[in-house]
C-alpha cells in the first residue's frame, strides 16, 4: 500500500527528533524512529517502525528554497490544481502555495500501521506539524485544506461516501466552514460550484 498526506508549511522552525519524543510522551504515546538522512537535530528522512522493525512511515522534510526541489515541487502543485474545483478555492491555492516554506510528507508503506497505537502516533505529528508550521495539509485521493483544516478542493472519486467537513469562500473572500455527505448529489454540486448551501450550519 501507498497513500501520502502532507503538511504545507507558512513557516519553518526546526523541529528535531527529540522534540518529536517529546510531544509524543506528553501524550503517553512511544514511537522508534530511524534517520534517513540528515542528523537527529536536522533530519530530512525519518521513518517510524514498528515493534517488529517493519517500516510504516516514511516522513520527509522538503525545504522551498528558489532553485531547489522543493521549488519545483510547488510548481507541480500549482499546476496540479489549475483547473480544479471550485474555481475560486484552486485560484485561493495558487496563490497561498508562494507563501509555503516546508513541505512534510507522510508517506504511509505498510498496512500494519492499523495496529497497536501507530496511528495515534501519526496523526499527534500531524497535529504538531501543523500547529507549528501554520499552514494546510493535502491528502492523496482527497484533497487540500484551507488553514483550519476543512476540505477546500474535490480529489475524490465518484463513489466517495459520507460526511466531510468541507471550506467555501463566501462573496467577501473568507472561508465559510460546514458539513456535506459526499454522496449527496446537490452537496456535492453545490461544493464544486463554490456555492453555499441553503440551511447552512457553520462549524
Amino acid at each position: 500500500m501507498a497513500y501520502s498526506f502532507r503538511i504545507l508549511g507558512k513557516v519553518n522552525p526546526n523541529i528535531t527528533v527529540g522534540d518529536i519524543h517529546e510531544k509524543l510522551a506528553g501524550e503517553n504515546l512511544q514511537a522508534d524512529f530511524h534517520l534517513q538522512r540528515g542528523v537527529a537535530d536536522n533530519w530530512e528522512q525519518i521513518i517510524l517502525k514498528s515493534q517488529r522493525g517493519t517500516d510504516l512511515v516514511l516522513i520527509e522534510k522538503t525545504e522551498i528554497q528558489p532553485g531547489a526541489r522543493g521549488e519545483e515541487q510547488m510548481q507541480a502543485f500549482k499546476d496540479a490544481v489549475y483547473g480544479d474545483k471550485p474555481d475560486n478555492a484552486a485560484a485561493w491555492l495558487i496563490n497561498y502555495f508562494d507563501q509555503i516554506k516546508v513541505v512534510y510528507t507522510f508517506e504511509i508503506v505498510s498496512r500494519e500501521i492499523g495496529e497497536e497505537n501507530y496511528w495515534d502516533v501519526v496523526t499527534e505529528l500531524k497535529m504538531l506539524f501543523w500547529d507549528i508550521t501554520q499552514g494546510i495539509f493535502q491528502a492523496d485521493h482527497e484533497g487540500f485544506s484551507n488553514e483550519d483544516g476543512f476540505l477546500i478542493l474535490w480529489h475524490f472519486d465518484e463513489h466517495a461516501n459520507g460526511p466531510r467537513h468541507v471550506g467555501t469562500l463566501d462573496e467577501n473572500g473568507e472561508w465559510v466552514n460546514y458539513e456535506i455527505e459526499l454522496d449527496n448529489p446537490q452537496h456535492r454540486a453545490d461544493f464544486l460550484a463554490g456555492r453555499l448551501p441553503d440551511n447552512l450550519e457553520r462549524l
